[in-house]
């Protein structure tokens, strides 16, 4: 067992010589508060003895539990929602490809409002589907 006195330290420079000394009473104060107490030899054995075997033995199974619960939760998010990001969902059931696209650009003209060259349609309310149309009817007053 290595004890403080048995480091050796560096030779102080002739710069730091005021912090140095001041350096080593705080040192030599946390040595002499948290040094632990001296075991006598069977203590030591025995101390050695046990946590040989501690190490030694395997670890119970249920230590790992919060590990792997948050791993199989992690992965089996990541396979519900993987396909989400690749997955092109294309329009709703009984709606053909060109009105849930023109119902797209109808929406976003909605959203930013003056932020396209073309918004001439946005009050056009016709090329929408109908609960589309009721709402825009509602929202615009038409």
């Amino acid at each position: 067992m290595t004890t403080h006195d048995d480091l050796q330290r560096p030779s102080p420079s002739p710069d730091d010589a005021g912090a140095d000394e001041e350096g080593l009473a705080f040192v030599a104060k946390l040595a002499a508060n948290y040094s632990p107490a001296p075991m006598s030899d069977t203590a030591r054995a025995d101390f050695d003895r046990s946590l040989a075997a501690r190490l030694a033995s395997p670890q119970p199974a249920w230590r790992s539990a919060p590990v792997l619960v948050s791993a199989a939760a992690a992965f089996a998010l990541a396979v519900i929602a993987a396909p989400a990001f690749f997955v092109d969902v294309g329009a709703p059931a009984g709606e053909s490809r060109a009105e849930a696209v023109a119902a797209a650009k109808w929406e976003s003209q909605l959203f930013y409002a003056n932020g396209f060259e073309d918004s001439d349609a946005f009050g056009d309310t016709d090329d929408l589907p109908a609960d589309y149309a009721a709402i825009a009817g509602l929202l615009l007053g038409g």
